[in-house]
């Protein structure tokens, strides 16, 4: 479509953001799922509609809001938006942990060749890996 040069832009391999904001349809939902399956720690509330989460103190990582999401469809292949994003553990023995947290809340996820795939609640993807600097040897 003419003007859309912006739209369907996939960026390379390695790049790296600071933050995100993602869109999701039930709040309460993804906050439960970025804070006690993920183990982020909540950074503040913005009303009832956005929550903010980081690792290790820094302001936040990810946003989480449902401002023109709520209670919609949720992310799904025949939409604009985010494909896939990937979080990095900085200990290979986190990705176990998480797997087990999974499991036990009964969540689906795929094992991949250098850690898993997970679908958040409102079906964000996520590629979640370990460090690689950090890898146990075999």
């Amino acid at each position: 479509m003419e003007g859309d040069e912006g739209y369907g832009t996939i960026l390379g391999n390695g790049t790296v953001m600071g933050h995100m904001h993602l869109q999701v349809t039930h709040l309460q939902e993804a906050m439960h799922f970025y804070e006690s399956i993920l183990g982020f720690n909540s950074m503040g509330l913005y009303g009832s509609s956005a929550a903010f989460y980081s690792a290790g103190g820094y302001h936040h990582h990810i946003g989480l809001n449902s401002w023109a999401s709520a209670d919609g469809p949720g992310a799904g292949d025949d939409m604009l938006g985010l494909g896939q994003f990937e979080i990095i553990y900085p200990d290979p023995l986190q990705i176990k942990a998480l797997t087990e947290s999974l499991s036990m809340n009964g969540l689906a996820f795929e094992e991949r060749e250098q850690g898993i795939q997970v679908a958040d609640p409102s079906g964000n993807l996520i590629k979640i890996c370990a460090d690689p600097a950090n890898s146990v040897p075999s």
